[in-house]
This record gives C-alpha cells, structure tokens and sequence, in this order.
C-alpha cells in the first residue's frame, strides 16, 4: 500500500468515526425524547385533561343539587327547577369544543347543547360509526360505578366527521339524569404532534452540522499526520542531512513520532507471528530433548555396570569412551533442553528454603574432583557478612556456578579457581549476593567480550573443536540471573584469566524458619502408612520403618489408602504420617492428597510425597496442596528418616504452614549446620591446613583473617565454636576474645567455646589464654587426632556422624548401606569368584533367620552359655557375608549373654530380625546376585 493510498483511507476512516460516534450519540438523545419523553409527555397531558373534565362534571353536578334542593324545599316545583337548571348548563361553556350534555336513565335525551335534534329522542338504540351504542354504555358505567370515562366516535361542533372523543358521566340520583362532557383526543395530541415536528427539525439540523464536523475533523487530524508521513518517508528514503536537520527544527516532530509508534506496532505483529512460530518450534525441540535424553540415561548407567565387571584393559577403554561420550552428549542434551525452554519462556526457579554455604560448599565438592584431575587448586571462599538462610533455588544457583566453574577448569591449565560470594546489599527481608569465579586461564580478547553470552558463542571458532561445548551455557546462566532479579558480566585480560561475575535478590529466611529446620523428633513408635503401587518399594520402606520402630500398614491404591485411614480413625489409632508415591492408578498422589486434607477428620495427617518423576516447581504445588514432605525416587535411607524426623518435629511444634516444605534440600543442610565452626587465622598456609583437617573430619568452617572481621562474623551468625589464632593484624586473638566475651557488644552468643590454635608454646601461653576468656588451647602446629579431641571434648552433640552408642544398635536411626552388605569388601575376599559368593550368600540368607529362631529359644529357657555360642557363630557368619551391622548386633547379644545379662540380650533380637530384612533387600539389589540372576 503506497502512502498516499494510506492516507486517503485514512482520511475517511477518521471521517467515518468521527461522524460514526457523533451520529450515533445524537441519534440515541433524539430517540429518546421522541419515544420515551414526548409518549410520557402526552400521556400527562391526557391525565391532566380526564382530571379537569372530572372537575366540570361536578361543578354541573353541583348545579342540578342546588336546584333540587329549591325543590325539596318548597320554593319551586320540579319541572321548573329542571328548566333552570338546564338552561344554566347550557350557558356553561368551558371551551370551543366543550359543553355539557344530559339524558336520563330511560335513554333519552333531556338536553344536548350541539344536537338539538336529538332532544326528547330514544337513546337506546343510537350508535357511534364503529357500532358501539354510546349512551346505552354510559349508563352501564354509572349503574355500576357511579361514574366514568367512555370512549367513542363523536363529531366536533359544527362538524359532520366523527373523530375519537373520551367523556365522563355522572349519575345524579334525584332526578336519575346522566350528566357528562367529554374530550377529543385530536385535542390532546395536537401539543405532542407540534413536539415531535419540532425533534425531527432539530435532528435534521444537527445531522447537517455533525456532517460539517466530521469533514472539519478528518482533514484537522489526519493534516499534520500526512506531513508528518511524507516527511518519514522522504527520510526513509533518503541519505540527505538536510532532512535530518528538519527533523531537529520541525514543529511537527511529536506527529512524527505517533507515525513512527504506529509503524512499530505493525512491526510488532510481525515480531510476535515470528515469536509464535519460534515458540512452536522451541516447544517441539524440549520434547525431543527429553525423548533423546532418556535412552541416554539407560546408556550411561548401563555402561558404569559394565565397568564395575571384570574387563580386559581394551575393553574398559572403550567402555570408558563409551560413557564419556554419553556423559558429555548428556550435557549438550541439557543445555538445549534448558536453551530452548528459554525460547517457549519456561525456563523458570522454585523458591525453596535453603542454606547458602552449604549449596556453594557442596557445588565445590563436586567440582573439585575436576579440578584434582587438572592439577588445579580449587578455593571456595564466602564473605562471613554474606547471609546462610535464604528463599530461592538452590539447583539453579548450583547450575550457573556449576557452569562457570567448569568453564574456568576447562580454560585453566595452571594455577588456581576461586569461588567466591559477598555482599552487596542487604535489608530486613532480602539480600543481594554477588558470586564470582575467577581463573588463571587463558582469558577472553576484548573485541569477543560484548558476544560471550550470546547463544552458540565462544570466545574464537577453534574453541568449540580444541575445548567442546555447544556455546549456550553462558546463554543459559544469563537468562538464570536475571530470572534471580540480577546480572551477569565478565572481566578478562587475554593470557592472565577472567572473572565471571552474577548477582541474585534473594528473600531471607526469618529467625522461625531456620529454627524450626532444625527441629528433629524422634519418629519410633510413629504409625505410618505406605501407599504405593509397586510391590518393591512398599516391602522396602516397610522393612526401614520396622527398623526404626515404626508401626506401618500399606495401600496399592489411594482408595485402599483413603479406606485404611478411616478405619484405623475408628479404632483410636490414627495413622500419623502417609507415606505416598505421586505415580498410581485411579487417584494418583496429588489427587489422595487433596482429599486427605479436605477432609475433617484425615487432614491433621502428616503427608511426605515419594515420586520418580519429579519436576521443578513441584514442591511449591504439593506445599500449596498441603504436603509436608517432597523426595525423589531413589530414596536414600537416611535421607528419608532425616525428612520424617524433622516433619513430625514441625508437627509437634505446630508451625509446618509457615516453615516450607521438606526436601532434599532441606534434608542435606539440616545435617549440615548441626555445627558451625569459625576459624580465625592470618596465615593462609595455616587457613588451608586447618580446613583440610576439619574437612576430613566432616566439620565445615567459615574462614576470617583477623580478630574484627571474628567479632563481626559473630554478630551476624550463631557458631558453635571458633577456632582463634592469637596473634593476627588489626585485631589480636586476645582482644577479640574480650569483645566476644563483654556482654553489651553485639554478639548473638557471648558464651561460645573458643579455642585458642597459637604458636605461642612458652610456659604461661596457656594460662593467658585461658585467663582472656578462651575456653581451651591448642598449640601450633595442629594435629588431626588433637583437633579431633577437642572438637569432641567441646561439640559432644554435634559430632558428624555421632547418632547413638555403638554397644545399642537398634538405636541407630537410619543403616548405611555398606554397613549393611559391603559387596566390594565381599568380592575382593572371595577373589570376585561370582558364582562361590552367591552360593554363600544364599546359604548365608537361609540360615540367619534359623539362628536367630534358636537364640529366641535359648534365650527364654535362660541358656545362657548357649546363647553366648550361638551368638558367637552368628557374628562369624555376618562377618563371611561383610555386614557389619549385623555383626555388631551380634557382638553385643555375645558381650550381654556373656556377662548374663540375658534381658538386654533378647531385647537385641528384634532388631536383628528388621536387620535381617534389610541385609536381604540390600543383597538381593546387589550387582553379584542380579548379575547371576540373569545369567
């Protein structure tokens, strides 16, 4: 469409609104008057009308009851009384066409003022030009009435052609006349009619005026919008500067402007058409991500089986390329997953509950084998001010570090990567967090800087062929970062390295939220009910809980589920957690779960949803449902008891709305934070040793470099214990004690153990510790088994791993799969002889259970000589088979009946009994006994 063609339409499509609306506003207004004002008008007209012709009738009512009253009282007689009478109503005329009329009941005529012909005559039979029998109806509606109107056709004065005429009759008794005067409708429409000729000359008028308008209008607007086009077009289409200099002095720059709006949101269609069909495209690439991803797995997994097999050294080589390359094409899959979610704009975050440090530690974890494996130092360092408790997504935050980490790695070929996180900004409720990644590689060059996070860009053409990688990570973290309300950037020097840099918003976590993660219960004797579909995972949760001393029942379905519950409320004992799988046929999890807590008596059951096909965002919907609970098929044992104690610990505080759903997350820190220790040191030879050894020891440090920044930390975090070393710069050891210590500084717990790590060995140092408010001391340099000691002696609660006495057994709260069937151990005795291990194991399976029968025996006739024997050949045979747990548990029945304390002894059977079950199921989903199965 050329611009004059434009123009031109719309020239008349502003013409056609214009006047469109006007004519329309004016056409609805005249409409109105003429057929809902001027009706109403005519119809008043007509009231105001009947009321006065009631009004005359009684004044000539009034006339005859003058007259009669004469009569009756003697002053005349009747026949005269009646002709005055009659010549007065003669005399009273109220109008041209008005008079008065009057005829008695016989139907005749006594007197008609306009109709003297009729006077005397018969009535009864006289009728109007429409058949209707005038005077016969009057008298009807007196007789009956009284009074009343009747219409009928009847002739004006003088006049031959009947016309609509509305009268009123009145029956005057005495004398039994019928007195009454009428109205012609013609009369009453005349002022309506008059009206009416008056709003069509009016909507004429204004027709002509808004035509005027419209045509005014149209060309008023669309004139500086012409100029303005022309003008954008002489622009568009040419190079001249002299345009361009109008376009700085033109009036008409704001007209231009609305021009160039109006093409932009043509622009716009297009852009989104476009959009629409991307997003198709986009949609259809992150299915088949997935369908490509899931043979994957199956190859992946499959190929780390076959490694764990016997093979030739050329087989292992290629079965390692195999899995490397499935590894690598795994993580290509994943990052087009991820990009092209990023193009249908679903890429999105959960909001979850999680502690920082203990996500940035782990994400190190991971990556530190990598970086071993390049002979790289790989540091993680967190700013003590930075906040631990937070709400966001601690797997997307993983992700990016993940990513730019594994870049650093990959690009670095000597010397060191830091991780690293501070702060930016902080209130009451939220924190800003900048992350960094630095390296020591090969850098970026300046001119690629602008386009490295661009989708399918690296830093050069041969990075992709020398190093792998599609290009969409960076891509990937950017939209990440900014889904945080942060950014992203990078800053290199080409040969030195780079740092990559990301911030993220993040909600803090209030003081109630992180006590109540912290919140155990103790779960033994807690009535369970486990319902799922699959026969396998029903007989191994059950065997856990009968370990933990848990009554349980199961479901396969959520009706059999849902009629469970009802009974055992019935019977007084209620189930006190569900355990449910998401996957099963007619109600699936979700679905149980609505309608557990939508009913009355089933919703105070606490609810921990087990799934194999979790998603991302699904713990915020099964919060929303009422879930307690969230894990992911393959439960871990201790995982799943860490999450029961802590849900039955937020039931019995009665906070669970307001403390999130429990995850893996949740899980895996609550473990984490039971101590917190802080070390304050100088030195960073002596900050790596000391962290080396705590790591090794399962303890987790934050690190500070003198005194101040150990009195800050304090102020901001709750530890457990410091680490204080006592001569650093700025602040000693010594006088941070005294801070730490004085009871109006700012510090949440003045009486944290601190221990003094001192090079300082001189008779006396001690002393001076201990007299400065330090609680113990350590002398440089440190050694593992010392520290170990003095962790123990000071952290007697917190110790990693610590869970109950190792002389009773059955109060361990969850069973380490390798202390239950240490299958390598077994296989590297027997010489990896396959088919000796399982005949062993079989024979081993069917003969547990028999001594264990004959211990029960022994132990009720009170043998307990035999009993100490049979324990002792029990212990011998768990030891053949590598379980260690149920050789201790066989150590301690031996140790009890030997010292003939057979009470404790025979206390100890059940648990071996749930033991057994779970030695059982850990053998039966071994390598070695599936592997023959097979065969």
């Amino acid at each position: 469409m050329n611009l004059q063609r434009y123009l031109d339409l719309r020239n008349w499509n502003v013409f056609a609104k214009i006047f469109g609306i006007s004519f329309v506003s004016v056409l609805i207004c005249l409409s109105a008057v003429y057929f809902l004002l001027i009706p109403l008008y005519e119809k008043q007209l007509l009231n105001e009308r009947k009321q006065a012709a009631k009004h005359l009738v009684d004044v000539a009512v009034s006339i005859l009851e003058r007259h009669d009253k004469q009569v009756r009282q003697g002053l005349k007689p009747i026949f005269e009384a009646q002709r005055e009478a009659l010549q007065d109503m003669k005399m009273l005329r109220y109008g041209e066409n008005d008079y008065f009329w009057v005829h008695n009941l016989d139907l005749r005529m006594v007197m008609h003022p306009t109709r003297p012909e009729l006077d005397n005559q018969n009535l009864k039979n006289y009728q109007d030009p429409t058949g209707k029998r005038i005077f016969a109806e009057m008298n009807k509606v007196v007789l009956m009435e009284g009074g009343g109107f009747v219409s009928y056709q009847w002739p004006r004065p003088n006049n031959t052609i009947p016309i609509s005429k509305l009268s009123y009759v009145q029956l005057f008794n005495p004398w039994g006349w019928v007195v009454g005067t009428g109205i012609y409708i013609e009369d009453v429409q005349a002022s309506s009619t008059t009206m009416r000729r008056n709003v069509a000359g009016s909507a004429l008028l204004l027709s002509v005026l808004i035509l005027a308008y419209s045509i005014y209008a149209a060309k008023r607007i669309n004139r500086p919008l012409k100029e303005a086009m022309q003008f954008a077009s002489r622009l568009a289409n040419s190079d001249s500067e002299n345009d361009v200099a109008e376009l700085g002095t033109s009036d008409e720059t704001r007209h231009l402007l609305a021009a160039m709006q109006n093409l932009v949101l043509d622009i716009k269609e297009a852009r989104d058409a476009a959009d629409s069909a991307n997003r198709a495209k986009s949609e259809f690439l992150a299915n088949m991500s997935h369908e490509i991803r899931t043979p994957m797995n199956g190859v992946i997994g499959m190929t780390g089986l076959l490694l764990d097999t016997e093979l030739t050294l050329e087989q292992r080589e290629y079965t390692e390329i195999i899995k490397k390359s499935g590894e690598n094409l795994l993580g290509l899959i994943q990052d087009v997953l991820d990009f092209s979610k990023i193009e249908a704009r679903k890429l999105d975050l959960e909001i979850l509950d999680f502690d920082l440090r203990v996500t940035l530690e782990d994400t190190a974890e991971i990556l530190s084998v990598r970086a071993a494996d390049s002979e790289l130092e790989l540091i993680c360092q967190i700013d003590p001010t930075v906040p631990s408790f937070l709400k966001g997504d601690p797997g997307r935050i993983s992700q990016i570090i993940m990513n730019l980490a594994g870049n650093a790695i990959k690009f670095t070929h000597t010397g060191e990567v830091v991780i690293s996180a501070s702060l930016v900004t902080e209130d009451e409720t939220h924190a800003t967090i900048r992350f960094a990644v630095s390296d020591t590689g090969i850098g970026i060059p300046p001119e690629r800087l602008e386009a490295i996070f661009n989708p399918f860009t690296q830093a050069d053409g041969s990075t992709t062929r020398k190093y792998g990688g599609t290009g969409l990570g960076l891509t990937i973290c950017k939209q990440l970062t900014e889904l945080m309300n942060g950014e992203i950037g990078v800053e290199s020097t080409e040969g030195k390295g780079s740092t990559f840099w990301f911030t993220g918003c993040f909600e803090k976590q209030t003081v109630s939220d992180r006590q109540l993660i912290e919140v155990h219960a103790d779960i033994s004797g807690t009535r369970i009910l486990v319902v799922d579909d699959n026969a396998t995972n029903r007989k191994l949760l059950t065997t856990l809980l009968n370990s933990w001393g848990c009554p349980n029942e199961i479901a396969g379905d959520g009706e059999t589920a849902l009629t469970c519950m009802y009974k055992a409320n019935e019977e007084g004992e209620p189930f006190r957690i569900a355990l449910i799988d998401q996957q099963m046929p007619g109600i699936d999890g979700q679905q149980l779960g609505q309608r557990i807590k939508a009913d009355p008596d089933l919703k105070s059951t606490i609810m921990v949803m087990i799934t194999s096909m979790g998603q991302r965002g699904d713990a915020a919907n099964l919060q929303r449902i009422g879930f307690d609970g969230y894990l992911t098929k393959p439960v871990r044992m201790s995982q799943l008891f860490e999450c029961l104690s802590i849900v039955l610990g937020r039931s019995v505080l009665q906070k669970s709305d307001t403390s999130g759903i429990v995850t893996r997350h949740t899980v895996a820190e609550a473990g984490k934070r039971s101590s917190r220790i802080l070390l304050a040191e100088d030195n960073a030879i002596n900050q790596k040793v000391a962290q080396s050894i705590l790591n090794k020891l399962g303890y987790k440090a934050d690190i500070v470099s003198n005194g101040q920044e150990a009195v800050r930390a304090l102020e901001l975090i709750h530890y457990d214990l410091v680490l204080m070393d006592c001569l650093m710069p700025y602040m000693d050891g010594y006088e941070a004690t005294v801070m730490i210590r004085e009871p109006l500084s700012k510090v949440i717990n003045h009486a944290v153990p601190i221990i003094a790590m001192t090079g300082n060995a001189m008779k006396g140092d001690r002393e001076k510790c201990l007299k400065t408010g330090m609680d113990d001391y350590l002398a440089k340099p440190v050694r593992k088994e010392e520290l170990a000691g003095m962790l123990q002696k000071w952290l007697p609660e917190s110790r990693p791993g610590s869970t109950a006495s190792a002389s009773n057994p059955c109060k361990i709260a969850g069973y380490q799969l390798l202390t239950l069937f240490d299958e390598a151990d077994l296989l590297e005795r027997m010489d990896h002889d396959y088919h000796f291990i399982k005949s062993i194991l079989k024979d081993a399976l069917i003969e547990i259970p028999k001594h264990i029968e004959i211990l029960r025996r022994l132990g009720a006739d009170g043998n307990n000589v035999t009993m100490y024997k049979q324990a002792h050949v029990l212990k011998g045979l768990a030891s053949i088979i590598s379980s260690a747990t149920l050789r201790d548990t066989a150590q301690y029945i031996e140790s009890a009946s030997k010292n003939g304390d057979i009470d404790s002894a025979m206390d100890m059977l059940s648990a071996l009994e749930q033991q057994t079950l779970l030695i059982r199921t850990a053998i039966e989903g071994s390598r070695v006994w599936n592997e023959l199965e097979d065969s």
